[in-house]
């Protein structure tokens, strides 16, 4: 019989713990195999030959042959260890679902592309994405700093009419979600073929219709300067460059390649700058929603969400009530109550209104005064007749997800989006009736309001706490405790009033209907 040693070698080395000893027979030989301090003896010992009368009874037989073998366990050097790469994580936002195509052209495959927002490469290894119907695309690879990633025929199928996209990392934990269409809390259209939808360059948590651009920077068609078809004063020669200018040449990405952030934005229009300063004339602020598009203007408000709070190229004016866009962000210092004049071009964005400053030079500091005051309103009251308006709603809480709700009053619903650059906690519960002041703002999607920080979100008082509020200590005559009294209650009321949660009545209340212009 023949018996190989090699497995006696493989327990001993491979998998220690399993043996410490071992023997093998063969048809000459035993071998028995010994771990002595880490060392492997072996004992090797010739067979005697089968017993027999010896023909010379005085012979003696040959003594056994035992061989003794030491053999040294590897060094490390000699082991290879296999490590599997390591896992990464992640905090929201630190890649972005960046753009998306669910009704693609006939023939050609849905996408969905990813964008490093960090200046590090994000290792991809074991994330994935999830659509609605909870199908798995798992990731690998790794992503660049401010780098794109595509990825085609995603798991599942990204319903044209409305579905959620989830990315997560290796830990499972939410990095990014995109809910679009007819999907509950949807932030971005439905987009038809042949268009995408992705997120505004300009602003990052606003998706909109474009033209596809996988594993490059987003373009939004609207937001390319489109030149007037009235008949120009200048020369032919002028018309015709600001045409081409404005109609085909996107912004210059000379050395970006596909390490352009995604934050990029089209060519600006110079025709602010070509206008001459003389012809531009002052609108009030009340008035200037009505003007056409591209039309120069001076107007003049007080400032009600600085520059950096709702996005870091736009700030907004109280009154009406407009957004202003300085697309180089270089803002002087602005506070609220400061009182402005700027100099731009009446453009649009995603359906809502601003005017479009050249440079810095377009705001003139006028003074400064009290910080403006909100317009109570209503739910139905959201909307064109309100856009960019600084407001004051209360309602129920009615819906809710990581980074918007809605509140419900007697007039319907109405959307509470929180931006990231607010630094507001989103802690609404369902049923909580709270007061929230802020922007009316327009997307693709609707209508909104961006509350501006954390003091734009307050509990609801209700009108019965704040009648026993201003009935303390009040009496019939004006004695020094009835004034104390007083004193106090109008302390308390007016620290309410400065919280904004005063003005709350009771949800069965008439709701003002015609809020008033500042």
């Amino acid at each position: 019989m023949r018996t190989s040693i090699i497995p006696i070698l493989f327990s001993l080395f491979l998998i220690p713990g399993l043996a410490s000893a071992a023997s093998v027979d063969t048809d000459n030989f035993t071998v028995d195999v010994t771990e002595v301090n880490g060392k492997l003896e072996f004992s090797v010992e010739l067979k005697a030959p089968a017993p027999s009368e010896p023909e010379d009874s005085t012979e003696t037989a040959e003594p056994e042959a035992t061989v003794e073998i030491s053999v040294e366990p590897p060094t490390t050097e000699d082991i290879v260890s296999v490590i599997g790469p390591e896992l990464q994580s992640a905090t929201l936002g630190d890649v972005l679902i960046n753009e998306f195509v669910s009704d693609p052209v006939s023939g050609e495959e849905e996408w969905i592309e990813l964008y490093n927002t960090t200046s590090q490469t994000v290792n991809l290894t074991e994330w994935f994405l999830m659509d609605g119907s909870g199908k798995k695309t798992m990731l690998e690879g790794s992503l660049d700093a401010n780098s794109y990633a595509v990825i085609y025929s995603p798991k599942g199928v990204l319903n044209n009419g409305g579905d959620t996209i989830e990315l997560f990392d290796a830990f499972a934990a939410q990095i990014d979600h995109v809910a679009y269409g007819n999907w509950d809390s949807a932030t971005a259209p439905s987009v038809s073929d042949p268009d995408s939808a992705g997120r505004h360059p300009d602003q990052e948590d606003i998706f909109v219709a474009m033209t596809p651009t996988p594993g490059a920077m987003n373009i939004v068609e609207a937001e390319v300067e489109i030149a007037t078809n009235e008949p120009s004063s200048n020369s032919d020669t002028t018309t015709n460059n600001s045409e081409t200018q404005n109609t085909n040449e996107p912004a210059d990405t000379t050395g970006a390649g596909t390490n352009a952030p995604t934050t990029c934005t089209p060519a600006e229009s110079n025709s602010a700058e070509s206008t001459n300063s003389s012809e531009t004339q002052f609108i009030e602020l009340a008035n200037v929603r009505s003007l056409p598009l591209e039309s120069q203007l001076v107007t003049e408000g007080v400032v009600s969400a600085v520059p950096g709070a709702l996005g870091k190229q736009v700030f907004y004016l109280a009154g009406s009530g407009i957004q202003v866009y300085l697309h180089s962000s270089e803002f002087p210092q602005l506070e609220r109550g400061t009182r402005v004049r700027v100099e731009g071009e009446l453009r649009e964005s995603s359906g809502e209104s601003r005017v479009k400053l050249a440079d810095a030079s377009g705001i003139q500091i006028m003074s400064t005064e009290d910080a403006p005051t909100p317009h109570d309103v209503t739910t139905n009251e959201i909307g064109e007749a309100t856009e960019g308006w600084l407001v004051r709603l209360t309602g129920m809480v009615s819906e809710r997800s990581s980074d918007d709700f809605y509140l419900e009053d007697d007039n319907g619903t109405a959307r509470i989006y929180i931006k990231g650059s607010t630094g507001i906690a989103n802690t609404a519960a369902l049923g909580d009736e709270i007061t929230v002041t802020g922007i009316v703002s327009q997307t693709s999607s609707g209508y909104r309001i961006l509350p501006r920080d954390q003091a734009d979100i307050l509990p609801r008082v209700s009108s019965e706490e704040s009648q026993d509020l201003l009935a303390i200590g009040s009496t019939s005559s004006n004695t020094p405790s009835s004034i104390a009294g007083w004193a106090i209650s109008t302390a308390v009321v007016l620290g309410l009033a400065t919280a904004g949660a005063v003005h709350v009545q009771k949800k069965k209340t008439k709701w003002n209907k015609s809020p008033q212009t500042a």
